[in-house]
């Protein structure tokens, strides 16, 4: 009677630590799944504001650096259609010249979206532009400039996700699973490690001063702080260069960093 009270009693048991053990694997599997996807929508949504900020460019001599002016040329802006025709050179075999004719205008939507607007259908409320996908209060940064190059300006803008849910990209969560902001993790990252480097400054210049005796302990406690230092070093390396982002502000291009 015993035997068969305490086995009973140790079905719930068996079915808990199941449990445990079944969320113990399954748990990582989803978290992955999650941020892929998550990073999936992210990608298309910066693919589809690059072919925005393309057309700006292309009628305005300039990237949008606001999403106010980004938008409203989405809703009202128009963009030039050009042919390309390449024609042969007479008297060169194989050689041929380019020339491209301007045949109209169209609305930027019809380009974004096709005349019979089923194209890139997930974006047409063009006032949720600004919005990392899943999100309607965390925004993507924009940024738009110039540069020089050589002798000439180059027009230059970056798209970044600010708020970036993958650790490999330097994301780092609140106690109730939402991410923190880039600035707000560079803002402390970069607080920190000021922190510890006028530490060891103040360290380097007690061991000048100090017994040959205390030197080595100093040097201990300098030793431990420069592992701090390299690892805010690198935090900030990674939260600055890591998380998804189109364009730069360094140089001309407008792919993604994962391209």
């Amino acid at each position: 009677m015993k035997t068969k009270i305490f086995t009973i009693l140790l079905i719930p048991v068996v079915i808990i630590l199941t449990y445990v053990l079944v969320m113990g694997v399954r748990g990582p599997i989803v978290r992955a799944n999650d941020i892929k996807e998550q990073e999936e929508s992210v990608k298309r949504k910066l693919r589809f504001i690059r072919e925005l900020q393309v057309f700006y460019n292309s009628q305005k001599g300039e990237y949008a650096g606001r999403w106010d002016k980004l938008i409203e040329f989405a809703k009202t802006g128009s963009i030039f259609v050009v042919q390309r025709r390449e024609i042969a050179i007479q008297g060169k075999q194989d050689e041929y010249r380019v020339e491209v004719d301007t045949i109209g205008m169209i609305p930027v939507q019809d380009s974004l979206f096709g005349k019979a607007r089923n194209k890139n259908k997930e974006y047409q409320n063009l006032d949720e532009l600004p919005f990392v996908p899943g999100s309607k209060t965390n925004q993507f940064g924009i940024y738009a400039s110039k540069i020089e190059s050589g002798n000439n300006m180059i027009n230059v803008f970056e798209v970044r996700d600010l708020y970036p849910n993958n650790p490999a990209r330097g994301a780092e969560f609140k106690e109730n699973g939402e991410a923190y902001s880039v600035p707000t993790l560079l803002a402390h990252f970069e607080k920190q490690l000021k922190s510890y480097r006028d530490k060891a400054v103040e360290l380097q210049k007690k061991q000048k001063a100090a017994a040959e005796a205390d030197k080595k302990t100093l040097q201990k406690e300098l030793d431990e702080l420069s592992k701090y230092i390299g690892l805010y070093e690198r935090r900030i390396e990674r939260i600055n260069t890591k998380p998804l982002r189109i364009g730069s502000r360094d140089e001309a291009t407008t792919a993604g960093n994962w391209e």
